[in-house]
This record gives structure tokens, C-alpha cells and sequence, in this order.
């Protein structure tokens, strides 16, 4: 029991006590309690319950040594006595447990079965078997005792008996000083909940909220922290992100990386027909064939799981893509910045050119006719001096996205501002 909140614990020790089986006490926080000049006698505490009751600090580790020598004690008590409940409660438990008599229920146990199926509790309704006339005697022993107490159920009455009890054992057995040692929290309480200063004080901390974060010190406080990230934080961790790093936009950057923590023996490496070129030069140099696929998305994904299942996994997923990337940079003891510096430079420049639905296959047919090398399923793919050019399209989109990969910006701008300028001309 927590010794600095009785009157609330006791209800429950109280329903135990009930049930009539070993059980001892031990009172926690007595050191708490004794700091606010406050004495337990809990030797007059286990006579008025009928069970051992020890004094404990567990968080000190006092009282202890006594507490569990009980424990293991192989005559644990169960209590000498079930209390004696006022307003013919406790007359009427012990009635019922009499009533109880010839049913399978521990006989230390019916007077906590006998208040339960006067409260008329469903559980134990439900588990108690019963004769006609056991269960007709209850109901007239619940009756007579509701009989000088209209209006409350017997639940809250046998609630109202025992705190009605528990409060005669706080009253003989705690004593308290005749002025009261205030807790801390009980000292600002007096002041922030006092009935005229409550409304003040809130209304001042309130003020205080708002100007702290909205006057000169927010401002402070917000440059401060924008200094922090954007000037500190950001250029130190820019070198090891996924994300715009080397030139490279994020979802190219984490494609790279993916493919590059891949072990070598993966038969194969699989990617759609639109992905960055700088995965041809990784390949290259790691040794692994690259099957470039597109459009269809079931000869995609074919094409991903004959690469090996793991590939195809993360393909599909892109949050396993990348936690299959940590786990084989921790495997290989690496980093990402480590790994950054094999990455092969890749810089991208998009355009997008209008063309309506119907014009569109004819165009791309059109480019890839005219560009040897290249490579057409649903997206264009074209090989131009010094880089790759990907034209592609949304369906139902009246455009097509140009976007031109080279080690260099100034090549991938030149890339696809020289493929829109010759898609313009077979529009015409």
C-alpha cells in the first residue's frame, strides 16, 4: 500500500482481506510520510485488519529484510477476522457466506463471493452455481439491506460501508501534526488555484507565453535556431546525406546508393528504362549486367525477381530499399559518405514539351528512328555524346517530360535542350 494515499489503498486491501487467503502488508513510502511529520502505528494497523503489516522504503531499500522473511515464510497468515462492516453490511456478508455453505466455493473465500453476488456482480453471477432457493435467500438479504436506503444501489452502499470503516482504522492508527508540514506542491498550490489569484496568474502566464514567443525573444530564439540548422547542422551533414548531395537530386542519390550496398553476386541488376544513367557507369564498375525494362509493369517485375528476390524486394518497395542499404553498409562496415565518393557523378536537367495524346506515339517513334542505340518501351531512351537522354510521359497527360544525365550540369542542360529543339522541329 502506498502509506501517503491510506483511505484509497485500504479499499482494495479491504476486498483481498475478503477473498481469506495468506496475505501480509507492506506499507511503502513510510519515509515519505514520517518527513511530513506524520506516525503510522502499524502494529495497532494489523490488529484492526487481522493481517501482518510491515513499514517499507523500497525505493530505500528500508524495512525490506523483515518483509521478505514473511514472504518466504511458509505460515503466511491468512486474516484472523473479516471485518466488521457498519449499517448490517458486515452482518449481511457473513450471511451470505453462511448461505454459501454448501456450494464448492474455499470457505476462507465466501464472504468476498457473498458481498460480489449481492452487489449482483455479472462475472460472478455467472461462474457461482446456485440453488432456487440460495440464490431467492440472497435476493431478500439484498433487499432488506437496500430496504432503509432508497435511491443508492448495493454496490455504492457497500462502497460507502467500507470507507465508513476504512476511515475509523486511519483515525485509530495514523497520527498527524496539529499543523501540517506542506509539501511544494501543495505550497504553490495554495497560491496559483487560490479563488482570487487563479484567474491573475494565468492570465499573466499567458502574456508572458505569447510575448516570449512572438516578441524580441522568440525572434532571438528562431534566428538562433535557423542559424543552428541552415548554418551549422546542414553543411556538416551535407556530405553524408542521401539528398541533394554531389549534385544529385534525392531520389537519384538513393537509387545509387541502393544499388551500390548490393552485393556483387546478385546475378543481375534490374531497373526501369527511365532510371538514372549514372547506374550504367556503377554497373560497369562493379562488374554486374543492368537489364533496363520498362512499361509493362508484368514484364518489370519478371525481369526483377530472375535478378534475385532481394533485388525485387527493394525495387518494390522503397522504404526496404533503403533499409536494405544500412544493413549492408553496417555489414561492410561502411559509410555513407564512404560509399558517396564511389558514386559516379550524375547531374540531370528536365524540360517538358507539349504534344497532344495523338501526336505523341508518332514522336517518339520518330526519335528513336533517328538516334541508333536507342531503346523505346513506354519511355524513350536516347544515347547522345557525353550522356543519356530519357523522354517520357504521363498517360493522359498532354506533354512529355525531356530530361537530360551527364557528369556535368552544363552537359545534361545542353543534352536536353538539344533533343526539345528537334522534337519542336517534327512537330512543325
Amino acid at each position: 500500500m502506498d502509506a501517503s494515499n491510506l483511505e484509497r489503498n485500504l479499499y482494495l486491501t479491504m476486498q483481498l482481506i475478503a477473498l481469506g487467503l495468506p496475505m501480509i502488508v507492506a506499507l511503502n513510502f513510510i519515509d515519505d510520510v514520517e518527513n511530513l511529520d506524520i506516525h503510522i502505528d502499524c502494529e495497532k494497523m494489523s490488529r484492526r485488519l487481522g493481517v501482518p503489516v510491515y513499514p517499507i522504503s523500497a525505493r530505500r531499500g528500508l524495512g525490506m529484510e523483515p518483509l521478505l522473511d514473511a514472504v518466504v515464510d511458509e505460515q503466511m497468515p491468512a486474516p484472523a477476522f473479516q471485518p466488521a462492516y457498519l449499517h448490517g453490511v458486515g452482518a449481511a456478508f457473513r450471511r451470505g457466506a453462511e448461505i454459501l455453505a454448501d456450494t464448492d466455493i474455499r470457505p476462507c473465500s465466501r464472504p468476498f463471493y457473498a458481498a460480489k453476488l449481492l452487489e449482483d456482480d455479472p462475472q460472478i453471477v455467472s461462474h457461482v452455481t446456485l440453488t432456487p432457493a440460495q440464490r431467492t435467500e440472497l435476493d431478500a438479504l439484498a433487499d432488506a439491506l437496500s430496504a432503509h436506503d432508497i435511491g443508492h444501489d448495493h454496490e455504492m452502499m457497500f462502497a460507502d460501508a467500507k470507507y465508513d470503516y476504512i476511515e475509523t482504522i486511519v483515525a485509530d492508527t495514523v497520527t498527524r501534526p496539529a499543523k501540517p508540514v506542506l509539501t511544494t506542491t501543495e505550497k504553490i498550490d495554495k497560491i496559483v488555484i487560490n479563488k482570487w489569484l487563479a484567474v491573475p496568474i494565468f492570465a499573466a502566464i499567458m502574456f508572458l507565453m505569447f510575448w516570449s514567443t512572438f516578441g524580441p525573444i522568440g525572434s532571438a530564439m528562431n534566428d538562433a535556431l535557423e542559424y543552428l540548422i541552415q548554418g551549422i547542422l546542414s553543411p556538416a551533414l551535407e556530405t553524408a546525406s542521401v539528398f541533394d548531395s554531389r549534385g544529385m537530386p534525392g531520389e537519384t542519390q538513393q537509387t545509387l546508393l541502393a544499388y551500390a550496398a548490393l552485393p556483387a553476386a546478385e546475378r543481375a541488376w534490374t531497373c526501369r528504362l527511365d532510371a538514372p544513367a549514372a547506374l550504367d557507369a556503377l554497373a560497369q564498375a562493379r562488374g554486374v549486367p543492368l537489364l533496363r525494362t520498362g512499361g509493362d509493369a508484368a514484364v518489370y517485375d519478371a525481369a526483377l525477381f530472375r535478378a534475385g528476390p532481394a533485388q525485387y524486394a527493394m525495387q518494390r518497395d522503397g522504404i526496404f530499399r533503403m533499409l536494405r542499404l544500412c544493413a549492408q553498409l553496417a555489414e561492410a562496415d561502411a559509410t555513407l559518405r564512404g560509399l558517396l565518393e564511389t558514386l559516379p557523378r550524375a547531374c540531370r536537367h528536365a524540360a517538358r514539351v507539349p504534344v497532344s495524346l495523338p501526336e505523341r506515339g508518332r514522336l517518339l517513334r520518330r526519335l528513336y528512328e533517328d538516334a541508333p542505340g536507342a531503346a523505346l518501351d513506354g519511355s524513350l531512351r536516347l544515347p547522345l555524346g557525353g550522356g543519356w537522354v530519357t523522354v517520357s510521359g504521363e498517360s493522359g497527360e498532354p506533354e512529355l517530360v525531356v530530361c537530360g544525365e551527364a557528369a556535368l550540369n552544363e552537359t545534361a542542360e545542353e543534352l536536353c535542350g538539344e533533343v526539345v529543339e528537334k522534337m519542336k522541329k517534327l512537330l512543325l
